[in-house]
């Protein structure tokens, strides 16, 4: 089954109480992002879409091989973004999806893989 990977990135991050958007915020030497996006790759996936929206994300998502797809509506939450990738996933030819969340940095590399694994 043709299955791509997602991490979902675009909202607002509006409950971190920062000067820095979340996503971008300090953990252990790297932006948040970074660790999310780390594991995801770890976990083999050939195939990865980054949702992105109110921040700029390029100086990360540019250090790996990923597909970077821009969603305009954000500001109408989560469901804008997964209707972005499923778009992007239908003209591709993809079968399933993994999403996971670009603010959840502790998400293990065998975690994706076992989503994965059990849609197959």
């Amino acid at each position: 089954m043709k299955t791509a990977a997602v991490l979902l990135a675009a909202g607002l991050g509006s409950r971190f109480k920062s000067s820095h958007h979340k996503l971008l915020a300090d953990l252990n030497g790297r932006p948040v992002i970074s660790h999310a996006l780390a594991s995801l790759m770890q976990a083999g996936f050939s195939d990865v879409l980054v949702v992105t929206g109110a921040v700029d994300l390029a100086d990360e998502l540019n250090k790996v091989e990923v597909e970077i797809v821009n969603n305009p509506d954000y500001g109408r939450g989560i469901a804008s973004s997964i209707s972005v990738a499923t778009k992007w996933a239908r003209a591709r030819g993809f079968e399933a999806l993994v999403f996971g969340l670009g603010d959840q940095p502790r998400i293990e590399p065998l975690a994706w893989k076992s989503i994965a694994d059990a849609r197959a």
